[in-house]
């Protein structure tokens, strides 16, 4: 054979080892890269041991979590330590919590290491119960599972065999037919260890024992059939020693064993093995299996010594989690000891190192931002306006870096940038909005004017139409119109309307109040619906529609005598939906263009929306309308009027989206940006949360007494279980704070979770619970009897359909009222006496009590309005600014933050500093100091009078409200009111602030 033939040969054979190798390489990165994100809990979080042996969700929605040391509750928000009986558990040892299981009664059953403890459903004591044993006691008395069958009878697996509870004398008793016959009597024998008991669908009782494989028992009939591999038949169960049993939802049956995983037959009563095989990192990570779970989805998750597996079932391969120390957000334990899926969706994971937990992910957002040193990507983070050409790519306009243009196929960044030093050329890269025009011709409207996209030349170049028109300022908004005519919103000078079949350009700018001009000549915004109607968003002066003589307009603003009027001066985008209506984001809320009575119908935060600025507006292939806004991005159904909204945390590029950063492309994708960055995403991917929560009262506070048990409330007559789903409460008016907590026990995403309460006869309309809060505080309950009633949504806006329902009786404090009499008694004996004193003496004169009441009186100052601006006082060219600083403070309640100057308000204002001071100065002729403080005095005002504030300092208050200190609070306040917030205080009969 030829040597260099020989060669030629060898290396194409090695580059053919070498594709061969890196194929599986990715194939196997592939099989192990499960992106799941996990989130766990420790002792840190209240939690009595890391190690979790047992996990159960009751039928209340509560997840148990037995452990090492002893019983956890979660309710979403907290986890609840419950001490066990000391008698019984002095010894740490015994505390070990194996097995939790719920009867048809509401009761919580917990298998120990000596023992068994009962919960009791209403009372929430915790009962202990020993069992028979012969032999050595020990054995009888460890737990390792307990089951209810259909009928709800109680079945116990131990070391020792099987016990069964008797209801009619509250004991457990051994189940004879289990060992089988009496030749079993050594508690060694793997027969009696009883590791997992678990009822099928079928009503038979199969038992997992260490040492002998798998029993079924027949209840009924009596009789047993048992797999070990003692037994010569083909196809043999992996190992003896068998740690779970667990049923999925197509009927298979899973045996976790100590040498693999084992699936049974019911047919064919043979077993499949799957068993760890270190030349396939595909297979199982480790043969000792300790226990099968499925998901929400109904993957099978499988938990061993060394990691958690998924288990694909088409392809009969495994996916491996494990924990890593520099990843967070991996399982924080490899030694998988117990699994549980709750009903609200959650995934729970026990190890020897924290109870972790899976929600399934709402949406996923890819974020693209700049990356130091790569030019392929985002060339500034700051956008304004993103687009998409007829090919499908995808042009950015950033603040002051350019345009970018993405290919989505790659995900790579192209950069385009005039290039040149001068004041003009950088505001020719400071971009405000874009535009493909029907011809396919990519427009950038900038602080210096318009760019076109040249193909030939790959580049941007100025486009003044023929030269036709000239820019003065930026370029803030374009249109191509359906006649073929283009608009052009250039910033303080109106409109441009030009036709290039003629080359005439018409002027639009505002002139008059009336309707023969535009209402301002500051626009931000141009659309046009299907049938032809412009649209036109000013900044501070609402929208206009060009009327169809194409001459004169029609204006829109907010008028409070007008029930159906636009919500907002501030228009920000307008979009023409699939079914031909025409939303309006503003920046008081969403508007619904109403054609039969041309009004508008309004959405806002108090309906679900994040925030009550709209700032942009996209639609789905599903009718649903997704809403970038100021507090996050919502998706919004028209059809429900429902809102599900997403912030920072579920990967966004922030809560503040820009008004001309987003698009839909062609496929269906999703853009929408801000000031970090553009986020993409499929919208078609999003599947809401359909679990309807049940709220349940979780904790009660009264005074300095608290009360937090299992299910209901008991305690002697403050609290007693009334009626399912109701409970019932008894005060007396003495009790003056009143504190109730609740959960919805809806897990995926709690933080997210929202409540509404109303009180009843003393309410009529739903309150809302502030995010974050769980709980309402009442105080100064007079006698009566109160329907308290609370609903909840979870993560993404779905409400509970009942609310849960709390009756509570109030009663006469007859303490209070004998010291009343006996005070009156005393003050009528002191009066009688101090008569008959008197008579004997000489009378003093009233007139000086009533002159010196009358020289005290004079004292008190009256209070003063808070400094208030009248219209007419401000001038002409800064009545639009100074409505819109006053509209903003109001919407955004900057004055809250401490340390806020003048350089901040103007950077919130997007002005500069010296035309923030000539408004103050001659619009409102107000200091920035009075400016900002008379806001905060308002603020503390109803704060005042708010109830919740009752058992908060005054300085606590003043802080809330934006003061730094205590003298200042006191002098600024003294200055705008004429009195101490002390004076004021018993002015409003406000005595309980201190």
């Amino acid at each position: 054979m030829d040597p260099l033939a020989g060669k030629m040969k060898n290396r194409i054979l090695n580059r053919i080892f070498l594709f061969l190798v890196c194929f599986l390489c990715l194939s196997v990165g592939k099989a192990q890269k499960e992106t799941r994100q996990f989130e766990y809990m420790t002792t840190a979080d209240g939690l009595s041991s890391d190690v979790i042996y047992s996990l159960l969700q009751d039928s209340r929605g509560f997840i148990w979590v037995g452990t090492k040391e002893g019983l956890n509750r979660y309710d979403g928000y907290e986890l609840i330590n419950y001490s066990l009986p000391r008698k019984h558990f002095q010894n740490p040892a015994h505390r070990r919590i194996n097995a939790l299981c719920e009867d048809n009664h509401g009761n919580i059953w917990g298998g120990t290491s000596n023992g068994i403890i009962k919960m009791e459903a209403i009372s929430g004591a915790l009962i202990h119960y020993d069992l028979p044993s012969s032999g050595k006691v020990s054995q009888s008395r460890y737990v390792s599972s307990i089951v209810v069958n259909s009928k709800g009878q109680l079945f116990v697996g131990t070391r020792n065999g099987i016990f069964r509870y008797n209801s009619q004398t509250d004991q457990f008793d051994r189940y004879t037919y289990f060992p089988f016959h009496s030749k079993f009597n050594n508690y060694n024998k793997g027969e009696r260890v009883v590791n997992d008991l678990y009822f099928d669908r079928f009503g038979k009782l199969w038992v997992a024992t260490a040492g002998n494989g798998v029993s079924i028992l027949d209840l009924e009939r009596k009789k047993n059939v048992t797999y070990s591999r003692r037994k010569r038949n083909l196809s043999r169960i992996s190992s003896n020693y068998v740690e779970e049993i667990y049923e999925d939802q197509f009927g298979v049956v899973w045996m976790a064993t100590a040498n693999g995983l084992s699936r049974f037959d019911r047919e064919t009563e043979e077993f499949l093995v799957y068993r760890n095989d270190p030349k396939k990192p595909e297979s199982i990570t480790d043969n000792y299996v300790r226990t099968i779970f499925e998901d929400e989805k109904g993957n099978l998750f499988v938990g061993t010594k060394d990691g958690l597996d998924l288990f694909n079932r088409k392809e009969g391969s495994f996916s491996h989690f494990k924990n890593h120390p520099h990843k967070k957000e991996s399982i924080s334990n490899n030694n998988i000891l117990c699994m549980l899926r709750e009903k609200s969706g959650t995934f729970w994971i026990g190890t020897m190192l924290g109870l972790n937990y899976l929600s399934p992910k709402a949406m996923s957002f890819e974020l693209y931002q700049n990356i130091p040193d790569d030019p392929l990507s985002l060339s500034n983070n700051i956008l304004r306006t993103v687009v998409e050409d007829q090919q499908g790519q995808l042009w950015v306009g950033t603040m002051k870096d350019g345009i970018n243009r993405l290919d989505p196929a790659t995900g790579k960044f192209s950069a385009y940038r005039i290039e040149g030093r001068s004041g003009k050329i950088k505001k020719l890269n400071a971009i405000r909005t874009a535009m493909v025009d029907r011809q396919g011709q990519v427009f950038f409207g900038t602080d210096g004017g318009m760019l076109r996209f040249s193909h030939g030349k790959n580049r941007f170049e100025p486009y003044t139409f023929g030269g036709k028109l000239k820019f003065r300022k930026g370029v803030f908004a374009l249109l191509h119109a359906q006649d073929g005519s283009y608009w052009v919103a250039e910033i303080d000078h109106g409109l441009h309307h030009f036709t290039p079949q003629t080359g005439l350009v018409q002027e639009f700018r505002k002139s008059r109040e009336d309707n023969t001009s535009i209402s301002s000549s500051n626009i931000k915004v141009l659309f046009q619906t299907r049938e032809g109607d412009i649209w036109l968003g000013t900044h501070l002066n609402g929208a206009n529609r060009l009327n169809e003589d194409g001459r004169t307009f029609t204006r829109y603003a907010p008028d409070r005598h007008r029930k159906e009027a636009l919500s907002d001066r501030r228009v920000f985008v307008f979009f023409e939906d699939s079914a031909g209506r025409l939303w309006l984001g503003t920046g008081m809320g969403l508007n619904l263009y109403l054609p039969e009575s041309d009004g508008f119908k309004v959405y806002q935060k108090q309906d679900g929306l994040p925030g009550n600025v709209v700032l942009s507006i996209q639609e789905d292939k599903k009718g649903r309308l997704w809403l970038g806004t100021n507090r996050g991005l919502s998706c919004f159904d028209p059809e429900t009027s429902r809102f599900v909204n997403f912030t920072q945390e579920d990967g966004l590029q922030g809560n503040i989206f820009e008004y001309q950063v987003a698009c839909t492309s062609l496929s269906g994708q999703m853009y929408f940006g801000g000031n970090n960055g553009l986020n993409a995403f499929d919208p078609l991917k999003f599947q809401s949360n359909s679990y309807q929560p049940q709220v349940c009262f979780t904790d009660l506070k009264v005074g300095g007494r608290s009360w937090r048990n299992t299910t209901t409330f008991q305690t002697q007559d403050w609290l007693q279980q009334a009626l399912p789903g109701a409970q019932e409460m008894f005060l007396t008016s003495a009790d003056r704070e009143i504190r109730i907590g609740f959960s919805a026990l809806s897990f995926v995403d709690s933080d997210k979770n929202r409540y509404q309460y109303r009180l009843l006869p003393v309410d009529s309309l739903w309150h809302s619970v502030e995010e974050h809060q769980h709980h309402v505080l009442f105080s100064h309950l007079e006698r009566g009897d109160y329907l308290l009633e609370v609903k909840a949504s979870n993560n993404n806006a779905l409400w509970s359909p009942v609310p849960a329902r709390m009756k509570i009786h109030v009663s006469a404090n007859w303490a209070a009222y004998r010291s009343w009499f006996l005070s009156l008694v005393l003050l009528v004996l002191l009066v009688v006496v101090g008569w008959r004193f008197r008579s004997k003496t000489e009378k003093k004169p009233k007139q000086k009590v009533a002159a010196s009441s009358l020289k005290k009186a004079e004292k008190k100052p009256e209070s003063s309005e808070p400094v208030v601006v009248h219209s007419s006082e401000v001038p002409d060219n800064l009545r639009e600014a100074t409505e819109d600083i006053i509209q903003q403070m109001d919407a955004n309640s900057w004055y809250l933050d401490k340390k806020l100057t003048k350089s901040q308000l103007a950077l919130h204002l997007d002005v500069s500093v010296s035309h923030l001071s000539t408004i103050l100065r001659d619009g409102l002729q107000i200091s920035f100091n009075d400016f900002i403080n008379q806001y905060r005095v308002e603020a503390v005002k109803k704060k005042f009078e708010d109830p919740r504030s009752r058992d908060y300092t005054l300085l606590a208050i003043a802080e809330e409200c934006g003061f730094n200190s205590k003298t200042s609070f006191y002098r600024t306040f003294k200055k705008f009111t004429g009195l101490t917030p002390t004076e004021y205080l018993e002015q409003q009969n406000l005595t309980s602030i201190k």
